[in-house]
């Protein structure tokens, strides 16, 4: 029986116009059970964002920067990280609050979700280097993301240019 409820007053009618009504009703709860993360559908990885451990290195050695990102599993059980492209990092280098350099700037990755599991203890290293080119002497600021959908970590440091 489909009931249609009319603002004109309390008045009940019977007729299709419910099925309009039914969806808007429907539609918020289904996208939002549709939009939930892999990580919550997923019973691999209970991993705690704190069961990461990360560390950013930033090494001045002459006209580049070697930059290095440790990510560590520190929890007992295996960590699946899920990551929503062929991207797995990236680093940006900035001065005085402006984005100067990305690692990811020039680069094309696969659209393509991936899993990569470290197992109880394992780090995986990620690291590149910044040819710095003519820049002025100073403090600078690295940024390193860890781009997983299922656990997004940032590590922050600062290195001074002679």
């Amino acid at each position: 029986m489909l009931l249609r409820v009319v603002r004109s007053g309390a008045k009940l009618e019977r007729g299709g116009g419910v099925r309009a009504a039914v969806l808007v009703l429907l539609c918020p709860a289904v996208i939002g059970l549709a939009c939930r993360s892999s990580a919550d559908r997923s019973p691999q990885s209970s991993a705690e964002p704190d069961e990461l451990a990360h560390s950013l290195i930033a090494q001045v050695e002459g006209p580049r920067v070697r930059l290095v990102f440790l990510v560590s599993n520190a929890a007992s059980d295996p960590v699946a990280l899920t990551f929503p492209t062929g991207q797995e990092f990236d680093f940006s280098v900035f001065r005085n609050g402006r984005r100067l350099w990305s690692w990811s700037q020039d680069k094309m990755f696969t659209q393509a979700i991936h899993e990569v599991t470290l197992t109880s203890g394992e780090t995986r290293r990620y690291e590149t280097t910044w040819e710095t080119g003519p820049v002025t002497a100073g403090v600078y600021r690295v940024s390193a993301q860890l781009t997983s959908a299922s656990h997004p970590l940032e590590a922050h440091a600062e290195f001074e240019l002679p």
